[in-house]
């Protein structure tokens, strides 16, 4: 088995306990959001009975008060998850900051933040410790490469889904970079890694 630098592992640790400190942060934010949505929901509620009925009772809501604000949040739920589907790799749109698409980033606010406590426990790196060999010595291929591109990455590494792995956790930790050559696409080391791997893959000086 492929011997793995401390500096290594330690990077893949750091990184999937930076997506636990985010996971909890859109948690709270996914709550404070829902929250803030049905004080705004009950706020026009209780607007609405009072100009209809006179009755400002908050103790004695509405018989719709409860269907249709589950309804509305099923609503936002479905809204939220066909706009992530659509829009999950699309580029931030060109359009001006302040607008009227404001009020529809605001409502879809809440199952954003609700999705994203996923999408944050999702981005952890899972590698076994033969993975991790793998993922070592893939990143050694690259960097010696400078430039690999795909095509060749697949003739060492012929398991295209290992491969893509390994790819996908070199990216997270913050190793490798994919690029968009003229005719393909290719990998390289990010250019303030290379000096952290000229040192990790030096060999070791003989001490007199």
């Amino acid at each position: 088995m492929t011997e793995v630098p401390p500096e290594f592992t330690a990077r893949i640790v750091v990184h999937n306990r930076s997506c636990w400190v985010a996971a909890a942060l859109s948690l709270l934010g996914a709550w404070l959001s829902w929250m803030f949505f049905f004080a705004l929901y009950t706020a026009g509620v209780l607007v609405f009975e009072t100009v209809r009925t006179g009755n400002t009772d908050l103790f004695n809501p509405p018989r719709w008060y409860w269907p249709v604000g589950i309804g509305a949040v099923a609503a936002l739920v479905l809204w939220g998850a066909l706009d992530r589907w659509q829009r999950r790799f699309a580029l931030p749109p060109d359009r001006p900051i302040i607008g009227w698409h404001l009020f529809r980033e605001v409502l879809l606010i809440p199952p954003r933040m609700t999705f994203a406590i996923w999408d944050q426990i999702d981005a952890r790196i899972l590698l076994s410790a033969r993975e991790r060999g793998e993922a070592w010595d893939l990143l050694q291929a690259i960097f010696a490469s400078r430039r690999a591109e795909a095509t060749e990455l697949t003739q060492e590494f012929p398991d295209g889904r290992r491969l893509s792995k390994l790819l996908t956790s070199l990216q997270l930790a913050g190793w490798i970079d994919l690029h968009r050559g003229e005719e393909s696409w290719f990998y390289r080391v990010l250019s303030d890694q290379e000096s952290v791997l000229k040192t990790l893959t030096a060999p070791p000086s003989d001490e007199e």
